[in-house]
């Protein structure tokens, strides 16, 4: 049965939304189950530009490394406002819905 009191054995400051089930805190290698996936994802951007802009650099020179540097500025921060945007919208409709 779930309360809204913390269990007794979870860590201090958590409420009852961050205790699973069970009654206990998530453990350490849960979160870095889900943790290290999110982490990749965040870095894959960032990777994909750098291979980009070596593999550029090493085979058609400096002048296309320099056309591509700000395209990929661009892209990144399309893709960063893109996300900013579907994370916004997700809370607002979460919201929508908790009040239905």
């Amino acid at each position: 049965k779930l309360s809204a009191e913390p269990a007794v054995d979870a860590a201090p400051g958590t409420t009852s939304e961050t205790v699973d089930v069970l009654g206990q805190a998530p453990s350490v290698r849960k979160i870095l189950k889900f943790a290290i996936p999110a982490i990749g994802v965040w870095l894959c951007g960032p990777l994909l530009s750098l291979i980009d802009t070596s593999a550029v650099g090493v085979l058609a020179g400096t002048a296309h490394q320099a056309a591509l540097n700000p395209a990929v500025a661009v892209t990144d921060y399309a893709a960063l406002l893109i996300a900013f945007m579907y994370t916004g919208t997700t809370n607002l409709v979460a919201a929508a819905k908790s009040k239905d």
